[in-house]
């Protein structure tokens, strides 16, 4: 079966559903079921930024 293209939009906020998104979302693209086109940040802290690349690089992918 081929992967499922897949874009994530996050806020990357104080809360932690978004950081465990990421994370199921690279466990699928680990196991070939899930291809990451893009993840982009819709919220206007900088910090965000810098956080979705920290669990990206964390993941290999970044």
């Amino acid at each position: 079966m081929k992967p499922i293209e897949v874009i994530l939009d996050t806020d990357m906020a104080t809360d932690c559903d978004d950081a465990g998104a990421m994370a199921v979302l690279h466990a699928l693209a680990s196991a070939g079921e899930a291809c990451i086109a893009a993840i982009v940040v819709n919220n206007k802290d900088a910090d965000s930024v810098g956080a979705v690349a920290a669990i990206n690089a964390f993941y290999g992918r970044p």
